[in-house]
């Protein structure tokens, strides 16, 4: 008999007595990058590697969640994966907006932020996705900020690095 639940501290004290327990933890990112780069390389379909990357980082450590993702693009996708289907396929915002976003709150201008917000839900973009990338963002930007070595702390490319050092 298994039991699997989210939440082993609500269960009493004789079940937990009688069971083995096994946490599960969150897979990094870079072994579920490894193992889609392996999927795609033996299914013969053509994805480059920002695109797997970005899969792996939405996936946040669940390889089932990726691999429904990665399944999803390919077939929307003929059979290749492009970053920008990607994007428009799980209605992400780009680090483009955060980052124009990020200069309109710094500036104060009040104006900006909301319409480059109200464009963002307009775009069909999910606002639930959106507030977690905003979050992860300004988090992102305090580690860039107060770390001597960003690139050991932040899960993304140098290029970003910099930018959010600038």
């Amino acid at each position: 008999f298994i039991l699997a639940t989210t939440d082993p501290q609500n269960l009493p004290i004789t079940i937990l007595s009688r069971c083995q327990r096994f946490d599960f933890t969150r897979i990094k990112n870079t072994d579920i990058f490894e193992r889609l780069r392996k999927i795609v390389k033996e299914q013969g379909v053509f994805a480059d590697d920002r695109s797997l990357d970005l899969i792996a980082r939405m996936s946040d450590g669940a390889m089932r969640d990726a691999l429904s993702v990665l399944d999803q693009a390919i077939s929307m996708g003929s059979g290749k994966v492009e970053y920008d289907e990607v994007i428009r396929m799980l209605g992400l915002v780009t680090n483009d907006n955060l980052l124009k976003l990020t200069d309109a709150i710094i500036d104060k201008n009040i104006e900006q932020s909301m319409k480059l917000v109200e464009d963002i839900v307009l775009n069909g973009k999910d606002i639930y996705n959106f507030i977690k990338d905003i979050t992860i963002h300004f988090r992102n930007l305090m580690m860039a900020k107060i770390s001597q070595s960003p690139e050991e702390i932040l899960d993304m490319s140098l290029e970003n690095i910099e930018l959010l050092k600038e």
